[in-house]
């Protein structure tokens, strides 16, 4: 199974957990809440005609009184931590990454429930489908398999995928195109994000030179440049390049850093869905005598997500200068 799907059936499962875990919370809450209602009646038509009760039986009910609203108050637990399972399964839907504290904070929250839920059966007397069909326990077994599966396959993949440096060498650039294309294209998946200041017409070039063969492990390309290699008929290539991209149902969207970031930022990069590698620049990234290594995702990923939300979209600066 490949990554993606891996990583769609995980938050699938997990907001199925929470879904269920919110179903179910609100199920003990109405019913320990009707018979919260049968007891207020109960001691309601006492009160108002005097009806005669012995000790025991008016301990009896004072007894069940104090339990069912401490019952209320465990029900209400329960619905804070269905909560926190359900947003954290909506999270991972949207944006298919699972940190290590939301995976924690899951597992958590799926033991809290069970244990709350145990309490409430071994007190009260429940009936119903999600008592009876034991959907606490099903919802508590989901969240944590959601919780636990990315370290089942997170560690081989990560295995499999620690790529060796690739050596560039200048004398052979026909090559290693077709080194870049096998050794580091094919092994990207998702959407690849490039940070590269001097992107320009040759970047476009190579980048369609090595990912060709590959496209459909993408899901489209999101870069980060500088703009000033642009030139007067880069307009043109990126739309070629775009519409080209588009047939095979890929995205493209350039950014232009803002100058005080673009003068910060000396690394280049190429970040997928799991993996990310500082590389030369593209426009020689075929001639350039350097390593491509594999470096730490999180940090960098980050960084280039606080870059793109400062930067500009290359449509709207073209408009602007018209």
């Amino acid at each position: 199974m490949e990554i993606e799907e891996k990583k769609r059936l995980n938050a699938y499962v997990a907001i199925l957990a929470g879904f269920l875990a919110v179903l179910s919370a609100i199920y003990y809450v109405e019913q320990i809440s009707y018979y919260l209602g049968e007891y207020s009646g109960a001691i309601t038509v006492i009160r108002t005609y005097n009806i005669n009760a012995t000790s025991s039986s008016l301990f009896t009910l004072i007894a069940a009184g104090s339990a069912l609203r401490l019952g209320v108050y465990i029900a209400y637990m329960l619905i804070v931590f269905a909560i926190i399972l359900l947003a954290i399964g909506i999270a991972w839907v949207i944006k298919r990454q699972f940190p290590k504290i939301e995976r924690a904070i899951v597992a958590v929250s799926a033991l809290s429930f069970l244990l709350i839920t145990l309490i409430l059966e071994f007190n009260f007397s429940f009936g119903g489908f999600i008592s009876e069909y034991y959907t606490y326990y099903f919802s508590a077994a989901t969240a944590l398999f959601a919780a636990l599966y990315p370290y089942m396959w997170g560690t081989k993949t990560r295995a499999a995928r620690k790529m060796q440096p690739i050596e560039i060498n200048p004398e052979t650039p026909y090559t290693n195109i077709m080194v870049l294309s096998n050794r580091l294209m094919k092994k990207l998946s998702g959407e690849i994000c490039i940070l590269d200041q001097h992107f320009d017409a040759q970047a476009v070039e190579n980048l369609s030179r090595i990912t060709k063969g590959n496209e459909s492990r993408y899901k489209g390309f999101r870069i980060l440049a500088n703009g000033e290699r642009f030139g007067k008929d880069f307009w043109r290539t990126y739309l070629d390049f775009k519409s080209e991209l588009a047939s095979k149902n890929l995205g493209l969207e350039i950014r232009i850093l803002r100058a005080e970031d673009a003068t910060a930022q000396h690394e280049r990069l190429m970040i997928d869905d799991n993996t990310a590698y500082k590389i030369p620049p593209l426009n020689i990234i075929n001639r350039k005598s350097e390593h491509i290594v594999e470096v730490s995702r999180g940090d960098v990923y980050r960084r280039f997500e606080e870059l793109w939300a400062k930067a500009t979209k290359y449509e709207n600066q073209k408009e602007s200068e018209i």
